[in-house]
């Protein structure tokens, strides 16, 4: 599959997605949380970690050995730790040699218009009709207005994330289900399951999300559909394997819990703004956050420099690239430290053919 396949509208719609949501958030999550209601799914609403954990805790009808299954991609420590939960390992579940009270997993995107929750490749999908409470964390950003929308969004997020053009398990819920309990405990000789309805809980969690949507700037890197593609263009991650383009954006300022130093893992070359399916401005925002946590502050020939391909794409030989990073790069000891320890080329090594005929 070649890049030319997504087109420049495609990237567009994307855009107009995400934006007609980001933008009147509040109201567009008024209306999700009602949706959900009316559908017989309870909501709770997460500022942080804190305050999921005390929900979390909430659900715990016993003191010790409460039994959680948790289907998620990064699991706080403070849920790994607590003492008060026994956890029901995923494949025990699925073989059924031990069934939790819980399942907690998160949604991967949600639809406004009609309160579906939506969940790709989930390791427990087949086990949902099987627990009495099914809690759903969904983070705020992943959201659609319209069922219609979704559908481009998948398509970009699995292109570019797995090489697909579809996930290859989606699994929506709308209202609660039936669970599933079997009656073939010993000395039972009615064998015929019987089924309840399934409690689904949504956990709507900000965690940070309402901060960066204050910013006018910052507020397009909710924009994103998690699909990694500006990891995989970006020449310092390719070296470093840390801190994505994305998680720059995210913990690279002092409002967040861990602060990073931006300088330190960039070299504005712009390739995640071409990569960007729904086109996030990753360098502006960039230079933006260096100017407020004073760690780099630009000057308009930086900016200008750093606007111009071409001239970035000259800066693979050594003298020159010497030459750039005392130039622009002179007074920050901890960029030029990392540069001058890395002997590849590293500027700008990934083009999209846009680029190549500049």
């Amino acid at each position: 599959m070649g890049e030319e396949i997504i087109s420049y509208s495609l990237r567009a719609r994307a855009n107009l997605i995400r934006r007609s949501y980001i933008e009147d958030m509040e109201k567009h999550l008024l209306a999700f949380d009602n949706r959900l209601s009316n559908n017989g799914i309870d909501t709770k609403w997460i500022c942080n970690e804190e305050q999921l954990l005390q929900t979390i805790a909430s659900f715990f009808t016993k003191e010790h050995f409460n039994k959680f299954c948790f289907d998620l991609p990064d699991l706080p420590d403070s849920l790994k730790k607590h003492p008060a939960i026994k956890h029901i390992n995923i494949q025990d579940f699925e073989a059924h040699n031990d069934a939790p009270e819980y399942l907690v997993v998160n949604a991967d995107f949600a639809i406004v218009e009609d309160g579906t929750l939506v969940f790709l490749n989930k390791r427990t999908k087949s086990c949902f009709n099987q627990v009495e409470n099914l809690i759903v964390l969904l983070d705020l950003d992943k959201l659609v207005v319209k069922a219609s929308d979704l559908d481009t969004l998948l398509y970009l997020q699995s292109y570019y994330k797995n090489n697909t053009w579809l996930p290859s398990d989606i699994k929506f819920i709308q209202k609660p289900f039936e669970q599933i309990i079997s009656n073939d405990d010993f000395g039972n000789s009615n064998n015929t399951p019987s089924s309840q309805k399934v409690k689904i809980t949504v956990l709507l969690y900000d965690n940070g999300i309402t901060d960066r949507l204050a910013d006018p700037l910052l507020r397009t890197s909710l924009y994103c559909i998690h699909c990694d593609h500006c990891k995989q263009v970006c020449p310092v991650y390719s070296i470093t394997k840390q801190h994505s383009p994305i998680e720059l954006i995210k913990n690279g300022n002092e409002q967040n819990g861990e602060f990073i130093n931006i300088a330190g893992h960039t070299t504005l070359c712009g390739n995640c703004n071409d990569a960007c399916p729904v086109m996030i401005p990753f360098t502006n925002i960039l230079l933006k956050q260096m100017e407020r946590t004073q760690v780099y502050r630009p000057h308009a020939s930086l900016l200008k420099y750093f606007s111009k391909r071409p001239k970035m794409n000259k800066l693979n030989g050594w003298p020159w690239r010497t030459l750039f990073l005392h130039k622009h790069y002179g007074k920050n000891k901890p960029l030029m430290d990392y540069f001058q320890k890395k002997k590849e080329s590293f500027f700008n090594l990934w083009q999209t053919p846009k680029d190549s005929d500049e």
